[in-house]
């Protein structure tokens, strides 16, 4: 999941340290998971937590939205988000 509704907010810079062994982590988690960078990482790991943090509603609408603005959606009639059983 992307949320790309979320990536247009603009950003502030922070710095945070890390011990060896979690700085070894992250690094192996980008390299592994083809994050293009460290803050790609943490950006993404932080846009989970705040989507965690949100009512069950707020997050489903992020999510519908965040689907709707994929490069690859091609509309509702081929999309099974939109069909009914």
């Amino acid at each position: 999941m992307q949320f790309t509704i979320l990536k247009t907010i603009p950003m502030v810079t922070m710095n945070i340290s890390l011990n060896k062994e979690l700085a070894d982590f992250v690094d192996k988690e980008v390299k592994t998971k083809k994050y293009a960078n460290r803050s790609e990482f943490f950006r993404h790991i932080l846009r989970m937590a705040f989507m965690m943090s949100l009512p069950r509603e707020e997050r489903e609408y992020y999510k519908l939205v965040d689907h709707m603005l994929a490069e690859d959606w091609a509309g509702p009639e081929n999309d099974n988000i939109f069909k009914t059983n």
